[in-house]
């Protein structure tokens, strides 16, 4: 087992500390270096900016590479999307997602459904449902979607889940409305009970 000496700490804001060191003896072990993973978009476009840059500068791509913590491969692809984009192939791009399963006129045609009431389709109440819409889709267009993914597809086109307000059947609004005029005051002439009601 060699000797080693620490020569300096290197702070950089895309490698969290990094310790510099010497080798004195004949160990060929590296040091263990700290490394917070990258993770936000911006932090990997500036370190992709970053790696270019040091190449343009003269340093070469395996140490740029092993510098930054990425393989050789990662510089190369970033040097050749540089070469062929400029600053606009080092950008992060959002994935698009998959295709819609769905025509732009079906689509349209699903929204105007969550228009009407459920019950003219021939369901028993009027609530629509994830299942519900499923369904309809797949016996009206041969589509099928999975109900437990189906509600993102209804928020991005900007609907959200309602849920009616449960009314007992025999509500009577003209009595709810008469009670505090009648029997409230009556109750307020009978005063207190006479015992507590929880004996």
């Amino acid at each position: 087992m060699g000797l080693f000496a620490i020569v300096g700490i290197i702070f950089n804001p895309l490698v969290e500390l990094c310790l510099v060191t010497i080798s004195l003896g004949m160990s060929t072990s590296t040091t263990p270096v700290l490394v917070r993973p990258i993770t936000a978009a911006k932090a990997r476009e500036d370190r992709r900016r970053l790696a270019v840059q040091r190449v343009l500068e003269g340093e070469t791509q395996i140490a740029v590479a092993v510098s930054l913590k990425v393989s050789l491969r990662s510089v190369q692809y970033w040097m050749r999307r540089y070469r062929t984009n400029a600053e606009a192939g080092l950008q992060t791009v959002k994935h698009p997602g998959p295709k819609s399963k769905l025509s732009a006129a079906q689509e349209s045609a699903v929204c105007s459904w969550l228009a009407k009431d459920p019950t003219e389709f021939g369901f028993r109440t009027s609530l629509w449902t994830a299942p519900r819409l499923v369904k309809l889709i797949r016996d009206r267009f041969g589509i099928t979607y999975n109900p437990n993914y189906f509600c993102a597809w209804l928020r991005k086109h900007g609907f959200t889940p309602q849920k009616p307000r449960k009314i007992a059947a025999q509500r009577d609004e003209a009595r709810i409305a008469a009670w505090p005029k009648q029997e409230w005051p009556a109750i307020l002439k009978r005063g207190p009970p006479k015992k507590p009601m929880w004996c």
